[in-house]
């Protein structure tokens, strides 16, 4: 089953895009919102939701529950009602319409979860039982089967129109009869055994199957075929169903098919030459070989793939079990027991080398799959064997192709942890040593400055210089390795670049961070605020936007990073390509983060359109 589609009733704009937000948060796909009720069925109309969650209370001439009575209705589309009124006259009108759930607001987002679970597989199981039962009583009212249930006593209680047709009574001579009006004795006492072994073991009589002749009203027997169970509905009541089919017809034709024996040995024979033209248009080499190993047929494939005909292996005395290559590879014991008790066979891949098998056209090698396996006759004895062969060459060059790509992408996330461990000791080098030292002498200054009566302005603007030395040093320790992200946490660090950002460019950047009240592993939090790092360098050096936005959401164990802009945007397709026509790799710096922490990351950015970067990690 697909994602559900959901359609919202709120007439409040507000709750109705809080609602949708929870529901979207889900999972669930909301394909239509109304603030009416005559609005939500006129989209009805051209939209088909797989249930619609129903304000009760909304605005204009008629309220939800009006609605529902409509949409119920006409279209059978399942309803919740989701309310902040629970009085017991609204409940009752409510009860009427026979909703799917009943939510009162405020909710939590689990009770919307599982009342919108509950109600889409409530209204499959119903859709199935209706179904279920349409086709029951069509199968019973159309079956050209008479089809029966008696009770206990042998009384017919219930039947189909074909028992009239198939015995010429009218309904009402039926109908309470026993069963011996019908059927002859022989089936009176099986159906009586029948009884005694379900009251004994509780074993219904199912695999059973009567022949024998029934009695029609004008006292003529003809042929029928019975099938008889037992069930009961409780402790009491044990009923019967009875399926007589009547076989007059069957038995007529079983002359003629006699007669067409011959007939069908010779379709069987055009049939073969059919599955021969078929196999022969196969890609994949077969081959056939009779008890003796010796080859009988070969497709089109299979001689391409060895170069060589059929007549000319033949000739040659070709035995499969003096193969050069199953002999290799040593799988000749093998072979030879499927030949003698049937079964089969698959190898590992095979290489086939062109220079021990120089008749092998291609000059490269192949490698092959060889499926072996014995056919039965109908007494179960092995009468032919099949070969069919399996190119992989170019599945193996693929998966070698795979195993680089992931090569690189670990030799990618290890340079990755490498240069944050470089810069992380950098900086710690820079503010233990170079960082000392300079405050050190600042102290120095100062001390000196307070105890000397003269003012001395190269000093000052000493002390000025180192200052800024001494600033710009931090700037360049936090931007190798922010050290409130190790004190603080990730949130803290992006609020602090955030706040750098703004104050060094006009750009409104809004930033807001949900379910992220714990630190996450270090690994996660120092990639995803690299992550944002480089996102904002890039709204700062290439978007022009005038604003932008970043949001940050844990929930189910994944991590959402979302980062949007309002620039110029650009032409982006793929990340080859556009890794090819541009000189930054800041996205692709991005996406292998992304990647090294299992995530997923798209990029949405069209010219004047803006930019959006959706990224989701899972934390665990």
């Amino acid at each position: 089953m697909g994602i559900a589609r959901i359609m919202i009733v709120e007439d409040e704009a507000i709750i109705a895009m809080d609602i949708k937000r929870r529901v979207l948060s889900l999972g669930y796909d909301v394909i239509a919102t109304a603030s009416a009720a005559n609005e939500c069925i006129s989209k009805l109309e051209t939209v088909k939701p797989d249930l619609i969650l129903m304000d009760i209370i909304l605005k204009g001439q008629m309220d939800g529950i009006e609605a529902a009575q409509i949409i119920k209705a006409k279209f059978g589309i399942p309803i919740i009602y989701l309310t902040a009124h629970a009085d017991e006259k609204t409940l009752h009108r409510a009860k009427i319409t026979q909703p799917y759930g009943y939510i009162l607001k405020p909710f939590e987002i689990r009770d919307l979860q599982t009342t919108i679970e509950i109600a889409l597989y409530k209204h499959a199981m119903e859709a199935k039982l209706a179904e279920s039962e349409l086709k029951y009583r069509t199968l019973v009212k159309t079956a050209t089967d008479a089809v029966l249930i008696l009770d206990e006593y042998g009384e017919i209680i219930s039947f189909n129109s074909t028992v009239n047709s198939m015995f010429g009574y009218e309904e009402d001579e039926i109908n309470g009869s026993n069963i011996k009006k019908l059927l002859p004795d022989v089936f009176i006492n099986h159906m009586v055994d029948g009884i005694k072994r379900f009251l004994s073991v509780g074993k219904p009589i199912t695999s059973h199957i009567l022949e024998l002749h029934a009695r029609k009203k004008t006292g003529a027997m003809f042929p029928v075929e019975i099938s008889f169970s037992q069930w009961r509905v409780d402790e009491k009541a044990l009923y019967s169903t009875l399926i007589i089919r009547d076989i007059t017809h069957r038995k007529e034709i079983e002359e003629a098919l006699r007669k067409a024996h011959n007939e069908m040995e010779e379709r069987v024979e055009e049939r073969t030459i059919e599955i021969k033209a078929l196999t022969d248009q196969s890609p994949f080499p077969i081959g056939i070989y009779s008890l003796k190993g010796e080859v009988t047929y070969v497709n089109k494939a299979w001689e391409r793939l060895w170069n060589s005909k059929l007549s000319s292996l033949q000739q040659s005395g070709y035995n499969i079990f003096e193969d050069k290559i199953l002999s290799h590879f040593g799988y000749q014991e093998e072979i030879r027991k499927i030949f003698k008790q049937g079964g089969s066979l698959r190898t590992k891949p095979l290489f086939i080398d062109p220079y021990e098998f120089p008749y092998l056209l291609d000059s490269e090698g192949i490698v092959l799959i060889v499926d072996i396996y014995a056919l039965l006759n109908d007494k179960g004895k092995v009468f032919r064997v099949v070969s069919f062969l399996e190119d992989i060459t170019e599945r193996i060059k693929a998966e070698e192709v795979n195993l680089e790509l992931e090569a690189k992408k670990k030799s990618s996330a290890m340079l990755l942890n490498n240069l944050e461990e470089e810069r992380s000791r950098i900086s710690r080098d820079l503010h233990d040593s170079v960082g000392q030292m300079l405050s050190a002498v600042k102290f120095n200054i100062e001390v000196y400055e307070k105890s000397s009566k003269v003012e001395n302005k190269q000093l000052q603007e000493a002390r000025r210089l180192l200052a800024a030395t001494s600033q710009e040093l931090k700037n360049i320790i936090h931007s190798l390795h922010p050290i409130s992200i190790d004190h603080y946490g990730m949130i803290a660090a992006i609020e602090l670049l955030i706040k750098e950002f703004s104050e060094s460019n006009s750009s409104s950047l809004k930033f807001s961070a949900n379910g992220l009240e714990s630190r996450l592993n270090r690994k996660i939090e120092l990639n995803v605020f690299r992550i944002v790092q480089e996102a904002l360098n890039n709204i700062a050096k290439h978007s022009n936007a005038q604003q932008a936005e970043i949001i940050l959401s844990l929930e189910n164990n994944i991590l959402s990073v979302f980062i949007k802009d309002n620039g110029k945007g650009f032409i982006f397709k793929n990340l080859n390509e556009y890794s090819k026509v541009s000189p930054s790799y800041g996205i692709i710096n991005m996406k292998e983060r992304v990647e090294m922490l299992n995530g997923s990351f798209l990029v949405v950015s069209s010219p004047g359109k803006g930019t959006e970067i959706n990224i989701e990690i899972p934390i665990n």
